[in-house]
This record gives C-alpha cells, structure tokens and sequence, in this order.
C-alpha cells in the first residue's frame, strides 16, 4: 500500500510548516484506516507528513503532525552512539583485563575487539531505526482509534 503523497509547489505556508516543493505523507482518515490494518512503507526522511483530519482542531493536528516527523526523521544515531559507547567500554575491558593485559594483546584482538564495536552499533543503530518505525505505526493506530471515536460522536 502506498502512501498518499502530494507537494506543495505554492509555498502558501497553508500546510503548517511543510517546506515548499518537499515530497509529503498526507495522513487522512482514509489513510489511517488503511495504515492501522495493513503493513504500509514507512515514509522516507526527506518526507515531511502532513495531517489533514478535519474532526481534529488545528493545534491538535500540529501535534501529531510534529510526532509522526520525529518519527520519520529519527535517524537511529541516538541508540547507535549509545552502542558505540558501551561497545568502546566492553571492548577496553575485554582487551585490558585479558591474559598478560594490556601488553599481551595483538592485532588479532584488537581487530576483534574493533569488529565487536562495529557491528554492535550497527545494530544499535538498526534498532533505534527500528524502534522508531514501531512508534510511528503505534501513532498511527492510537490516531486512527481518536478519529473513530470521535467521528461516531458526530453521528
């Protein structure tokens, strides 16, 4: 399912603060039926989402809006260089408190203990990724839950 996609090449600034001429997610009621059901593709960063709910008041929309663009925008450099971090230390650790210490270790385990840091923040990094297509698809669901409610209050 494709998401529904539009830009905006008036600048008119009628979108709440989308860029002119960027490429945008427009999330309408249709949309977050769709989305909250099926397995949807999960915007690109250089996407910006746009809310368009009328049972929604402007601030609210901004909200949201705001929220699922985090979500977009996180990069997984946050989790990854918390990765980093605690790799650097396992692997100080690991090379220092080894047989014959700090003068026995090699090339070997020094390359080792440098593919221990790569790898655990790359996955660092894949997880924060992760973790934020997660919170973007909860959003949606929670948004979708909020629309229904309240569109059944108006009829």
């Amino acid at each position: 399912m494709a998401m529904h996609q539009g830009s905006d090449k008036n600048g008119s600034g009628s979108d709440a603060g989308v860029a002119a001429g960027r490429k945008k997610v427009i999330v309408t009621p249709s949309f977050l039926h769709t989305a909250s059901r099926q397995r949807i593709s999960f915007p690109r960063r250089s996407e910006s989402v746009l809310v368009d709910i009328p049972v929604l008041s402007f601030e609210e929309k901004l909200s949201w809006q705001n929220r699922l663009q985090r979500f977009v925008r996180d990069c997984g450099c946050g989790t990854g260089a918390a990765a980093l971090l605690l790799s650097i230390a396992a692997a100080a650790i690991y090379l220092f408190r080894a047989p014959g210490g700090i003068h026995a270790f090699g090339f070997l385990r020094a390359g080792s203990a440098l593919v221990f840091i790569l790898l655990v923040t790359a996955a660092g990094k894949a997880f924060g990724l992760a973790r934020a297509r997660a919170e973007f698809r909860r959003a949606i669901v929670q948004l979708n839950r909020i629309v229904q409610e309240r569109e059944a209050k108006q009829t």
